[in-house]
């Protein structure tokens, strides 16, 4: 998971604080990245301040396989290397990966 909130100081570090959380208890129920940050998103919506938001990319790397399911939520495209080759990671729709 990255992740980034706008403003600083103490009510955006309650917000990410808050984000965490959700997120943990989330992820321990479901498998889909998209599901997991649909849920986050619906919990933490209620809560935050006005003009207040959060990003954020979530992934789940299977280290056997190496297959990553992911999902991004308004964060920057993050980049992955393979064989001395980058490309981006990025989700379309709710469900990607």
């Amino acid at each position: 998971m990255i992740g980034d909130v706008t403003d600083k100081g103490v009510p955006a570090a309650m917000v990410m604080a808050a984000t965490r959380s959700v997120l943990r208890a989330s992820a321990q129920r479901l498998l889909e990245p998209g599901l997991v940050l649909a849920r986050v998103n619906d919990n933490l919506c209620p809560d935050i301040p006005e003009n207040m938001f959060v990003t954020c990319f979530y992934g789940v790397l299977d280290p056997q396989s190496g297959h990553l399911r992911y999902a991004n939520a308004g964060h920057n495209v993050p980049l992955v290397n393979s064989s001395g080759e980058s490309s981006d990671l990025r989700a379309t729709g709710c469900r990607s990966g």
